[in-house]
């Protein structure tokens, strides 16, 4: 059964109504583009792109059924059908194309000039690609089924005595783009929680030793630190000199940490003792704490970024599934497809079936925009592309600053990386502030050991000056008593001497 005049204006006026709003938004985002510099971004680059072909979609829609009214050979007509055949399934293949971005930025390491060295191929396949069918179909034409081009109902498109032609040259390769692109994001979206619970996962760690900010990019440090503290062989208890305290050597620490492409290794070494009591070298590539924090924010809000375009690239995938693929879907669902699954009513209550057939449409249409709708308000999409467009802003400000400051130098942006390097930028902070605190409780251990050697070491040369002071008194009563038995008894020396001795004794209180 076939729309009536009346369904057929009404739906033209919803279509040019809707095209008109469409245009006014191209328009809007043409205009923003070309006026605004801080607008021209990576993926909005792609969205200009992409606007041109929604015009010529929006101009062939906004033609409607004038073009079947004028009769299918006119001009107008095959003008409509080669527009819709050209310019709609350029959406799908633009999201492919964004796709492809968040691939080659994730996988693959590009950078914003290396993405922007392929949009020229973009625009050449998205655009190039459906033009050889569309412009090939003006010259196809039996005489059983006529040209094409034809009427559609609702406009002149692919006729419906050519309608194998639509699942082979339209749905066909568009369902087929949007799977790759699904299946793009899919993996994108794995990758990235794997390696985000990966970080959770890092809990080990004490807390003391972790920085607030756990992001940064390093890609070659290597922190070594040896210390060596030596002492002399003790020496002889008799000797009147001091000696040194027992020889101890400290195994040297040395640790290597090392980001980027190269893995993360600590490494215990031993070298060579020397002959001073506390030495400490720094050799390698040393990483300074001046500016730390201020390294590990901006690769932070780099990675934010790049997490904020995936997230717009797959809500303008999201947009055409509900948009485009929603109202393709319900069109391949036809009143004829329908009514072949039911031909005993479509015989007997025509009229009845076609109503279940539109109201099972209206129906489904209404439950899809309304929870794509839902998704857009509990997402807070609106919020988070506004922060997307603050985080670009801001990294390329401070691209800009940076780039006068580095005089030449080669810089590596967060979300160039890999996942597997993105992944070490993220544990080598924790290592190295892991080092750092290690180092300086060495080094205040070797500065305790030096301090109570020097204390031992005194004590040592105190307890010698006593023992030799003991020896002289004890000389000096061994030649007393050899010198007391040189005379005997009788001798008046040793008389005199026991007389003293017992009148000392004898006087009272002694």
């Amino acid at each position: 059964m076939t729309l009536t005049e009346q369904q057929i204006l009404a739906i033209s006026a919803t279509e040019r109504v809707c095209s008109t709003i469409s245009l006014v938004g191209t328009f809007v985002i043409i205009a923003t583009f070309m006026w605004s510099p801080t607008f021209r971004k990576p993926i909005n680059r792609l969205v200009f792109y992409a606007s041109w072909g929604n015009i010529m979609a929006n101009i062939a829609t906004i033609i409607s059924a004038d073009g079947t009214h004028s009769g299918v050979e006119s001009s107008l007509c095959q003008f409509q059908g080669f527009l819709i055949q050209w310019f709609m399934p350029a959406d799908a293949l633009w999201t492919f194309a964004m796709a492809c971005n968040v691939y080659l930025t994730f996988f693959h390491k590009y950078d914003s000039e290396q993405l922007r060295r392929l949009e020229w191929k973009y625009v050449l396949c998205c655009y190039g690609v459906p033009f050889v069918p569309a412009f090939a179909f003006f010259f196809v034409q039996t005489q059983a089924r006529g040209r094409i081009y034809g009427s559609a109902i609702l406009w002149c498109w692919i006729s419906v005595k050519w309608s194998f032609l639509r699942i082979a040259i339209f749905y066909g390769p568009v369902w087929l783009i949007i799977s790759l692109t699904f299946a793009i994001y899919l993996r994108a979206g794995t990758v990235i929680y794997q390696k985000r619970r990966q970080l959770r996962n890092l809990g080990g760690i004490d807390s003391d030793l972790v920085p607030e900010s756990p992001f940064a990019m390093l890609t070659g440090i290597q922190v070594t630190r040896e210390i060596a503290c030596s002492t002399p062989e003790r020496g002889s208890l008799s000797e009147g000199n001091a000696r040194g305290l027992p020889s101890a050597a400290f195994r040297a620490y040395s640790v290597t940490i090392e980001g980027g492409s190269t893995a993360n290794t600590l490494q215990d070494s031993r070298s060579k003792i020397g002959p001073s009591p506390l030495q400490r070298e720094n050799s390698g590539k040393t990483a300074r704490p001046d500016g730390q924090d201020s390294r590990r924010s901006t690769s932070t809000e780099a990675s934010s970024a790049t997490w904020a375009y995936t997230k717009y690239a797959m809500l303008f995938f999201i947009a055409l599934l509900v948009t485009w693929a929603l109202a393709r879907t319900l069109r391949a669902n036809s009143y004829a497809n329908f009514a072949g699954c039911f031909p005993t009513p479509a015989r007997h209550v025509p009229a009845s079936l076609e109503g279940v057939w539109r109201q099972l449409n209206a129906k489904l249409e209404a439950n899809a925009k309304a929870e794509f709708d839902d998704i857009i308000t509990e997402r807070d999409a609106v919020a988070h592309l506004n922060e997307l467009d603050r985080l670009v802003g801001d990294a390329r400000a401070r691209k800009e600053r940076e780039g006068e400051n580095a005089e030449g130098q080669e810089r590596i942006v967060a979300h160039t990386l890999g996942a597997e390097d993105l992944y070490k930028a993220h544990l080598t902070p924790y290592l190295q502030e892991a080092q750092s605190t290690l180092n300086t409780r060495l080094e205040a251990t070797h500065a305790e050991n030096a301090e109570l050697a020097q204390t031992v070491q005194a004590q040592r040369l105190e307890i010698e000056r006593l023992l030799s002071h003991l020896g002289l008194v004890v000389s000096d009563i061994e030649g007393a008593a050899s010198a007391a038995t040189q005379f005997s008894r009788q001798h008046h020396i040793r008389q005199d001497a026991i007389q003293m001795d017992e009148e000392v004794k004898a006087r009272p209180g002694l």
